[in-house]
């Protein structure tokens, strides 16, 4: 990934079909309740992408929603890392999260105010534990499925009083809980969609050799269980949280490239286990500075690649789809309180993809939006893995 690049266009499309679950699936009420808060989830289904020169093993959950709990990159030699922060996993690991904004014309039940719940696919742990409901995944070689639906319980719930804008600092946020009684002030619990979720597998043809492509599909079944009315804003988005001490034990490497090349700084290169700044014109949201999050509006970047380096030489990693936007941040003090101890933080990582009916190819919009009973929706994330070559021409080809 350098300024070196040459432009080459060609498709990289997927061609996997859709399985979600079922409309008519069971519904899980496998509820885990009490698991340790800083605890580490383990992987129960794996999947393994091997391409001419590297290869990626992903670790899946069944207990946690199916979220991504390993992601194991390494080289011919056998030589591997394993970069996830998998500690207290429905605020870390790898999986699809939601949420948006009911404003006050769109009343709750119970509530009179602007409301920004957030559910996470793996559970949540904003109570002083973590909690998750378990799926019934099945896998094969190179695909993993969900069979059955998931209850999506919030695990925030944030409240703006009239008239704040959505946002303002001063907004209350409440950690839920299924695992507790419903309580208007102490426990607001929603729940509003049921979730299932698939990956395959497949490979990549480059100028350097075969990498490997993740397609991963998030399903959102819509049942309106205490939600009434329509979105001001809902949007489905996808998040890794990586191992900031690993990161820098393997000289982690964040590239984010813009979508012309012949820019003068096309491709930036940032160590996210060190603190950064982009420019106020890439991380500018609502007039102002991102705050401690980057926040990076679509079109800014067209892809974002981390690499790690091995002992060996090798430099291996993914790269991901950029165009819609997303976030990072450096979190120094989620598991213990020096902010120089890489063990006690983590990085993560956002990124932003469409959302679709299910079977449709014209994207639902993010604002002023509202999903009819039983319509399933989805969301689907891509991820190339490959040596720094591999991804690179990948990169340039996807433009």
């Amino acid at each position: 990934m350098n300024k070196t690049l040459l432009l080459i266009t060609v498709s990289l499309a997927s061609t996997n079909a859709f399985a979600t679950a079922a409309p008519n699936a069971p519904v899980s009420n496998a509820l885990r309740c009490g698991i340790p808060q800083n605890s580490v989830v383990l992987p129960t289904h794996n999947l393994s992408l091997w391409g001419s020169s590297t290869f990626a093993h992903i670790g899946f959950s069944k207990d946690s929603g199916g979220i991504a709990t390993s992601l194991i990159l390494g080289d011919s030699t056998n030589t591997y890392v394993q970069v996830l922060e998998s500690r207290s996993g429905a605020g870390a690991a790898w999986q699809f999260s939601a949420g948006g904004y009911l404003g006050t014309n769109n009343r709750t039940n119970f509530d009179q105010t602007t409301l920004n719940p957030l559910i996470n696919q793996g559970g949540g742990n904003a109570k002083g534990y973590q909690w998750s409901i378990g799926v019934d995944l099945r896998s094969t070689a190179t695909s993993i499925n969900q069979a059955d639906w998931a209850p999506a319980y919030t695990d925030t719930v944030a409240r703006y009083a009239p008239p704040l804008f959505p946002g303002s600092t001063t907004a209350v946020t409440v950690g839920t809980s299924p695992c507790e009684p419903f309580h208007e002030t102490t426990n607001p619990l929603l729940m509003f969609d049921q979730n299932s979720m698939d990956a395959y597998t497949s490979t990549v043809a480059t100028s350097a050799g075969v990498a490997t492509r993740l397609d991963w599909h998030f399903y959102q079944k819509s049942i309106f269980h205490n939600v009434i009315g329509t979105w001001d804003e809902f949007s489905t988005g996808h998040g890794l949280y990586l191992n900031r001490a690993t990161a820098r034990a393997y000289n982690l490497k964040m590239y984010f490239v813009r979508p012309d090349l012949n820019t003068p700084d096309a491709v930036i290169e940032v160590s996210p286990q060190n603190d950064f700044r982009l420019s106020a014109q890439d991380e500018w949201i609502a007039g102002n500075w991102a705050g401690p999050t980057h926040m990076i509006a679509g079109g800014r970047f067209s892809h974002v690649a981390f690499i790690w380096t091995l002992p060996t030489g090798k430099r291996v990693g993914f790269a991901v789809p950029y165009k819609n936007g997303g976030g990072f941040r450096l979190e120094k003090t989620t598991y213990c309180a020096n902010p120089d101890d890489d063990q006690c933080g983590s990085i993560s990582f956002g990124v932003t993809f469409p959302t679709y009916e299910v079977n449709s190819s014209t994207p639902l919009p993010f604002t002023y939006v509202s999903f009819p009973t039983g319509q399933i929706r989805r969301t689907s994330a891509v991820f190339w893995f490959g040596d720094f070559d591999q991804l690179t021409d990948i990169i340039i080809r996807d433009r």
